[in-house]
Order: structure tokens, then sequence, then C-alpha cells
């Protein structure tokens, strides 16, 4: 009979176990909801000439941002775009100088430095 009595004794605490014992269940975590913004491009963004290098060479920028282009190196530099419904780039920007360009069309618009080819860069408007 004692090993029936064991038994009974672990299936009692068991049973209390599963209640809780008196103590607070806490709910299931849960995931917050996605904020509406997330994701979203921001409408100004900044872009540095610097090394004879833009930077960053790729920019995001919201429908009817703004990309501002800070000259940082000592040579004059141009933001030139190419292709069709593209906007009017910067045509000289000098040392220290700010020059921007807003964007009203969503697309991906590429854009060189007329006076050194090899510096190259990229802005998408979403």
């Amino acid at each position: 009979m004692p090993h029936s009595r064991l038994i009974g004794t672990a299936m009692v605490a068991l049973t209390f176990a599963g209640c809780g014992g008196g103590a607070k269940e806490k709910p299931a975590p849960t995931a917050a909801p996605a904020k509406a913004s997330a994701g979203a491009a921001p409408k100004t963004a900044s872009e540095q000439i610097k090394g004879f290098e833009f930077a960053p060479t790729s920019i995001t920028v919201a429908t009817g941002g703004t990309v501002t282009w800070t000259n940082k190196d000592a040579a004059n530099h141009t933001v030139t775009f190419s292709g069709s419904g593209a906007p009017k780039g910067i045509a000289n920007l000098r040392q220290g100088k700010k020059a921007s360009v807003s964007f009203d069309k969503a697309g991906t618009y590429a854009y060189v430095c007329q006076y050194h080819p090899n510096m190259h860069g990229t802005v998408v408007v979403r």
C-alpha cells in the first residue's frame, strides 16, 4: 500500500502545481503593431563630396524630398543627372558650398560630376 499512497500524493501535488499556486498567470507576449512609417523614406538627405567621391554613393528620399550636396573638396564639382525626366542638377559647386535638388517624381536618378566622370552616384526616390 505505500506505493499507491505515493502515487496518490504525486497526483495531488501535480494537480495543485497546474493551478498556479495562487500566482498570477502572465499573458502570452504579443507582437507590437507595425508603425505606418516603418521603412518610409526621409524627406531630406545629405551627400558629401570629399576625396573626389560622393558619399554615400546611393541615397533614398521620399517623393517631394530634397537632397543637399556639400563640397568638402578643394576642387569644384557638378551634380549632373542623365536621362529623360531627370531633375536639373547642380552646375558648379565650389569648395565649402552647399546646394540642393528636389525630387518630385518617384524613380532612380543616376548622376556624375562632369569635371570628374569617375565620380558617380544614385538618388532613389520612392
